[in-house]
């Protein structure tokens, strides 16, 4: 007995809706694992052009959308490392600077989508 519909791609394969539905699925996933690791690397390098890594150290950059989440290790004015993050609009992280252990300048996100930034702890 065979409920399932059928789709046909070419006349001699023949796929049942089931797995058409988990290759478009694992499709449409690794297309947007591909475009977060390239957005991941445009925030990284942004992050590496900001006055704010000069000072900073142990950056966890993660994307999100067009918004760049940033963790790290920066100097304060008595020279003793904070633990920082902010979200940054993604083509303003090269003008974040490092103000006394608080990442400020870019544009801030006030309010971005917390289930999905990352939340490693630095070591």
């Amino acid at each position: 007995m065979r409920n399932l519909h059928s789709i046909s791609i070419l006349p001699h394969l023949r796929f049942s809706q089931g797995l058409r539905n988990s290759v478009v699925l694992l499709s449409t996933l690794l297309l947007a694992s591909l475009c977060n690791a390239a957005t991941n690397a445009s925030c990284e390098k942004s992050w590496k052009e900001s006055s704010a890594a000069k000072s900073c150290s142990t950056a966890i950059v993660v994307a999100t959308g067009d918004t760049c989440t940033i963790t790290a290790a920066c100097l304060n004015s008595r020279g003793i490392k904070d633990y920082v993050r902010g979200h940054f609009k993604s083509d303003s992280v090269s003008k974040v600077i490092n103000e006394n252990g608080s990442l400020t300048g870019g544009t801030p996100v006030s309010n971005p989508d917390p289930a999905r930034w990352d939340d490693r702890v630095i070591q």
